[in-house]
């Protein structure tokens, strides 16, 4: 009891939604005025990685193919 309905980190849903805020994260930084000047000025990079706790890997988010891939 108490527990979410998808605790398992293996389960699909629970990766999608891990994702999904990993995203939105990038998005919120991208927000700040200073993150925005230092992108366009190709002074900083941001990275969205995912990490999964049950295999071990790491996934890097890649904006050409919308999607996360092994590292």
């Amino acid at each position: 009891a108490g527990e979410p309905a998808s605790a398992d980190a293996a389960d699909p849903a629970c990766a999608e939604a891990v994702q999904h805020h990993v995203l939105a994260q990038l998005l919120r930084l991208r927000s700040y005025p200073c993150v925005e000047r230092r992108l366009a000025a190709g002074r900083l990079r941001l990275r969205g990685w995912y990490y999964e706790v049950h295999t071990g890997a790491v996934r890097e988010h890649r904006a050409d193919t919308d999607a996360f891939e092994a590292l």
